[in-house]
């Protein structure tokens, strides 16, 4: 288990607390994958090269998430249970 918080270390964008999260969980990036409804999120997880799930809805602040690439988009938390299931 392990918990990083928002003063823990550089803030997303950066890949920092992602990067940190996969090696003390000994997981590879590309073994990884980012949850999030965020521009910052999705930005983070292709710096770290995770695949990234982009919910459309939540602190997106209004911006089309399609618009930064994320290799999923759900509009329903329940949609990313089949990408998930996938990999």
């Amino acid at each position: 288990e392990l918990i990083i918080c928002g003063d823990d270390m550089a803030k997303k964008p950066s890949a920092e607390p992602l990067l940190f999260a996969c090696k003390n969980l000994n997981v590879e990036p590309s073994k990884a994958i980012m949850i999030g409804d965020s521009k910052s999120d999705i930005l983070a997880a292709n710096t770290a090269k995770i695949d990234v799930i982009a919910l459309s809805y939540g602190y997106n602040q209004g911006e089309n998430l399609k618009d930064y690439n994320p290799q999923y988009l759900c509009d329903n938390f329940l949609d990313i249970i089949p990408v998930l299931t996938q990999r």
